[in-house]
């Protein structure tokens, strides 16, 4: 798994997608969720950072706290390295986090924290697609976080089944 994750760094940044080609660095001040935090830049400014490819289960939703934790313990106050090209519907950057070497968003994946978004497959650089989609059925296979629990619900059905309540 970890040559994996080496592979993966390694190839995307030495190949970006035109949607990843600024990088962000500043310090986590806020995890709310499993696939989201804030960070402070050297100028003391805030941004809000999704992370691309992946969508980690709801607060309110089976093992939406546990994954959010699981984020929070990784990165919380540290510095990250967000790689992004744009921002979602709501102003926030859609990125790539990395704490030194390490692809945050992969790992959130590969410990069954988050489903690989294939939605929005096109946005992820090609290098990484494959390895989101491994590390998915992976953490499926071991039954790791979300996959302990029969038939989880991907984040985005459960927001659609939230909206037509």
């Amino acid at each position: 798994m970890r040559k994996l994750l080496l592979a993966s760094i390694l190839a995307s940044l030495l190949n970006l997608s035109p949607a990843q080609a600024a990088t962000l660095s500043g310090h986590v001040v806020r995890v709310p969720d499993g696939d989201t935090i804030t960070v402070v830049d050297n100028s003391n400014r805030k941004h809000r950072v999704r992370f691309l490819g992946i969508d980690a289960p709801e607060k309110n939703q089976a093992e939406g706290m546990a994954c959010g934790r699981n984020l929070y313990d990784k990165i919380y106050g540290e510095t990250v390295q967000v790689q992004y090209g744009k921002k979602d519907q709501y102003g926030r950057i859609l990125g790539t986090v990395f704490f030194g070497d390490r692809n945050i968003n992969l790992e959130q994946v590969s410990e069954g924290c988050a489903w690989y978004y294939r939605h929005y497959a096109r946005d992820v650089p090609r290098t990484l697609r494959r390895a989101y989609s491994d590390a998915e059925s992976e953490a499926q296979s071991n039954r790791l976080g979300l996959w302990s629990r029969p038939n989880p619900i991907p984040p985005w059905e459960f927001r659609k089944q939230q909206r037509n309540r």
